[in-house]
């Protein structure tokens, strides 16, 4: 029931399509922003993948975000030659988002990488971290998105 002199309760659920018009619109202002403004690639990140690569080690993306946004970002942080030759699992991959596992298990998948291989993510958010550790693999987090101190409790065994 509404709370007197409040606002009135809303209970409506957005329909499919008003959620896939959301989210484009959501990406095309990304976009947008992110040509303004460019995107620099995480220190070492260059050296880590090409090293991973001279080793043999399977890399490969799984991200949030959807192929487009991935694709905009690697090439304006200038990575797109980098990552050209790995498999990339996007939003639209998977049916549930992080912190579900799902987007690394699929990448995990496009790898050949099964329950024998030690697997590493590196990631930059929480719901990451969270989502590398239900995939069962050793989490890195990265401190560009949030400080050092918001990440101690995510290496814990709590998930």
């Amino acid at each position: 029931a509404p709370v007197p002199g409040g606002p009135p309760r809303v209970a409506r659920r957005a329909t499919l399509g008003t959620q896939a018009r959301v989210a484009a619109a959501k990406e095309r202002y990304f976009a947008r922003r992110l040509k303004r403004s460019g995107l620099e690639a995480f220190d070492g990140v260059k050296a880590i993948v090409g090293q991973a690569k001279r080793l043999g080690v399977r890399v490969g993306i799984g991200s949030s975000g959807t192929h487009e946004k991935i694709a905009t970002s690697l090439e304006l942080s200038g990575l797109s030659d980098l990552f050209r030759s790995f498999p990339v699992v996007g939003s639209e991959d998977v049916a549930r988002g992080k912190p579900e596992p799902d987007v690394y298990l699929r990448a995990f998948e496009l790898l050949e990488a099964g329950p024998g291989c030690r697997k590493v993510i590196i990631e930059d958010s929480i719901l990451g971290l969270r989502a590398a550790r239900a995939a069962g693999a050793f989490a890195i987090g990265v401190t560009n998105t949030f400080p050092h101190e918001a990440l101690p409790s995510l290496s814990s065994e709590e998930y």
